[in-house]
């Protein structure tokens, strides 16, 4: 056999109708952390910003607003005889805010209700992981721009949650919300 490498580069689709999709879903009801994170998504988003963020509302350890993003890509094409011995997970992020403080941004699993169509059942704290992924992206040290991307370098879990067979998702959430405990400052 061929003794070499085997690069191959993923993207999802962009909104729903067609699999593997990306997305964002939210919860914007003025709540703890607890309660905003485990509660039912009220809405979803398919183009533009597609990734993790959280809003303070008024009071202490209150929060008005939680994405979620979850994107998925066709890998099901990789051969079976090749090994996958590292990943990396890149976006183009167009802005962000520390005003709560900085956490990370992490990479864990998602599996949504239909990897064609985005619902807004597709927020359900359930269908994402709370295994890291990837070595997690402090958000003060992730550069805006509209060209640029940031990556996320995959650890050996995150290796083992690629499909070789079927699509494979991923959510983009923030530490916080992960763990269930903020840190910052509101």
């Amino acid at each position: 056999g061929k003794i070499g490498n085997t690069t191959s580069t993923f993207q999802p689709n962009a909104g729903g109708g067609t699999a593997p999709m990306d997305g964002s879903f939210f919860r914007d009801v003025d709540e703890t952390l607890p309660t905003i994170r485990a509660g039912a998504g009220v809405g979803f988003g398919d183009t533009g910003d597609n990734t993790a963020r959280m809003r303070a509302a008024a009071g202490t350890n209150r929060f008005d607003r939680l994405w979620r993003g979850g994107f998925g890509f066709g890998t099901g094409d990789i051969p079976d005889a090749d090994t996958v011995d590292s990943a990396t997970f890149s976006l183009v992020v167009f802005s962000k805010a520390t005003g709560l403080d900085s956490t990370n941004v992490e990479i864990t699993s998602f599996a949504p209700t239909d990897g064609a169509n985005l619902v807004i059942a597709d927020y359900a704290l359930t269908l994402y992981g709370s295994t890291l992924f990837a070595t997690g992206r402090d958000i003060a040290g992730i550069t805006t721009s509209t060209t640029v991307y940031t990556d996320w370098t995959f650890v050996a879990a995150g290796l083992t949650g690629i499909s070789k067979t079927a699509n494979t998702y991923f959510g983009v959430r923030l530490k916080w919300e992960i763990e269930d405990r903020f840190t910052g400052t509101d």
